[in-house]
């Protein structure tokens, strides 16, 4: 979804999508399209109520993290590296709290989420505090965490480095991240288009990456790879029917089925790949020398 955007001179949000200063088009939240920025809606309308109802028309949050990072070896691989049960926890993004669940599930009890509005159901999460806002702009203290979690945020973002820098800000020395995004190979298609025009998994997504290097080059100064994946982008049909009817109907149970349903579970099982696309998800360490991270700021 678009809950990880970060703001900066290059994209404003607004409570029905978004704008691009760049690009002078704006992305309409409802119509699921890219207009002409004149006809954007009046701006001064209410942003956190707009994704209250986004969120309300979505299907309720999967208790599976395997929906939120494809790769078994990836998740394994990043809790492995976690201090103890005490490690501080961000996830930027967070949106209705999937890897959250997963964490508190795996027995960690300081979690805390990032994200532009609460769209945590009541009683989903036990111990994770919910916070509303740019990540980088609440006040977390520079080191406060063991460990930073973004999983399909940063294509959505317009300075992607800079999204990576302020995450790297907030890791101890030595601290690791897990973040995922989508990687397109060059004859992959699918149904939307982006501003540019570019055939893309979701209307705003700002870019899609084309090659490994393309995604790493945005942390190797500051960040060692203790595991990247690409494995293949699969969606549960299901999903897109219990959604439309979600959005036709209004109706609750819509939303509860694929999560609770033990029918409708099971056709969630049937997932389809996507032709060309995959995810890349990458589990980094923060270099543990602080010289390292300084001289990473000089050179820019």
């Amino acid at each position: 979804g678009l809950l990880g955007l970060h703001p900066d001179i290059q994209i404003r949000e607004n409570s029905l999508g978004f704008l691009s200063l760049q690009q002078g088009i704006y992305f309409d939240m409802r119509k699921r399209r890219w207009l002409n920025a004149a006809q954007m809606p009046n701006p001064d309308m209410d942003t956190a109520k707009h994704f209250q109802i986004t969120y309300s028309r979505e299907l309720d949050a999967p208790r599976d993290v395997r929906y939120a990072v494809y790769s078994s070896r990836v998740w394994k691989r990043f809790l492995s590296l976690l201090p103890d049960r005490q490690a501080r926890i961000l996830d930027v993004g967070c949106g209705s709290g999937c890897v959250l669940y997963a964490l508190e599930q795996a027995g960690y009890e300081k979690l805390t989420g990032c994200d532009f509005v609460n769209a945590v159901s009541n009683g989903f999460l036990a111990k994770a505090r919910i916070h509303v806002g740019d990540f980088s702009r609440i006040g977390f203290a520079d080191e406060s965490f063991d460990a930073v979690v973004s999983t399909m945020v940063i294509e959505h973002v317009s300075d992607d480095q800079g999204f990576m820098q302020d995450i790297g800000k907030l890791l101890k020395p030595g601290g690791v991240t897990l973040v995922t995004s989508v990687l397109k190979k060059p004859w992959a298609w699918y149904f939307y288009r982006n501003p540019q025009g570019q055939r893309v998994l979701e209307h705003s997504h700002l870019r899609e990456y084309r090659s490994v290097a393309e995604f790493t080059r945005l942390f190797e100064q500051w960040a060692e790879v203790i595991l990247l994946e690409t494995p293949s982008i699969k969606f549960p049909l299901v999903d897109h029917v219990f959604r439309l009817l979600l959005r036709l109907t209004g109706v609750r149970w819509f939303a509860e089925a694929p999560m609770s349903n033990p029918v409708v579970k099971q056709l969630r099982k049937l997932r389809v790949p996507i032709p060309g696309y995959h995810a890349i998800e990458v589990v980094i360490r923060k270099k543990p020398s602080k010289a390292a991270w300084q001289s990473r700021h000089l050179a820019d």
